[in-house]
């Protein structure tokens, strides 16, 4: 077997980023940045790291190796817990049909509160918004034209209509924590988009506004702007799908990606699913395909 191709490889099997369930790229690679190495999964209380990194079985000693593996677990260690928000979704079908894609768990009535997460598209009702974002509720604005922008953002918010507008680089994704996990790669589209943008570092498809107690994000590029089964575009539309996942859990989304899956027909609940005991501090990291624990 020829093997010279995989000096000084990092990953030699690196999986693609999940759309659906919270799913923290930690390092980014491969064609197009479409893939992680080393992610983090949250759901509730549970936090683990799964790592397609080459730190084991290397040819020769490696302390770079055993170095990022230390850090890993120290980083699994410290990381908080998720803090999840109730979800409400106001909007046409385009965006709930996004929502339920990404298997993002909303409510479309009720009072918003301040500790909430309100997720917008067109057709929305701006009645509440407003008033709970500056109590300290999070909003998410997708593919918005620059009227309902104004009127959530009055004054000089930076929209205008852009004709013919491809994809620029964003300069600040990783001082932002709502934009944690996105690559300029996510914010990447493959033909001219005529619509509303926004000035500023974060590129023309992102924008972050803070408003008293709270803060708004708006996505201006969204699936609906892209066919379907335009071949070109099938890795804008994932990207972007990615996109809009990746910022909704930063903002307190929760998905239906479960973890565990109940017992098969016919099985008992102990039958081949061991449940190891662990304290509230144990720590998990899945690496090359073994699980290694640990904890203070």
């Amino acid at each position: 077997m020829h093997l010279a191709g995989y000096r000084g490889a990092v990953s030699t099997v690196v999986p693609e980023k999940p759309c659906i369930g919270d799913w923290m790229p930690l390092v980014h690679g491969g064609f197009n940045l479409s893939y992680a190495p080393l992610l983090e999964f949250k759901e509730g209380n549970i936090r683990i790291l799964f790592s397609q990194l080459d730190l084991s079985n290397r040819t020769e000693h490696s302390p770079e190796a055993l170095e990022l593996l230390a850090s890993a677990l120290e980083y699994l260690e410290r990381s908080p817990a998720k803090q999840e928000r109730r979800t409400f979704y106001s909007g046409g079908a385009e965006g709930r049909n996004v929502l339920d894609t990404l298997k993002i768990k909303y409510e479309t009535n009720g009072k918003y509160g301040a500790d909430d997460l309100l997720i917008i598209a067109p057709g929305f009702s701006p009645e509440g918004c407003r008033e709970a974002v500056a109590r300290g509720a999070n909003l998410l604005a997708l593919g918005l034209d620059k009227a309902a922008i104004d009127k959530l953002i009055p004054g000089k918010n930076g929209a205008g209509v852009w004709k013919n507008t491809y994809s620029l680089p964003a300069g600040n994704l990783t001082e932002n924590p709502f934009f944690r996990g996105i690559s300029n790669a996510d914010l990447f589209w493959r033909k001219p988009l005529t619509g509303t943008f926004f000035d500023g570092g974060s590129g023309p498809a992102l924008k972050h506004f803070s408003l008293g107690k709270g803060n708004m994000v708006f996505v201006q590029v969204v699936p609906w702007m892209f066919e379907e089964k335009e071949f070109q575009l099938r890795i804008t539309r994932r990207r972007n799908f990615a996109l809009i996942s990746r910022i909704a859990h930063n903002m307190g989304a929760k998905a239906g990606c479960p973890t565990r899956s109940p017992p098969r027909p016919g099985l008992s609940s102990t039958t081949g699913t061991a449940k190891p005991i662990r304290t509230e501090r144990d720590t998990v990291c899945l690496v090359q395909n073994s699980v290694q624990t640990g904890g203070k």
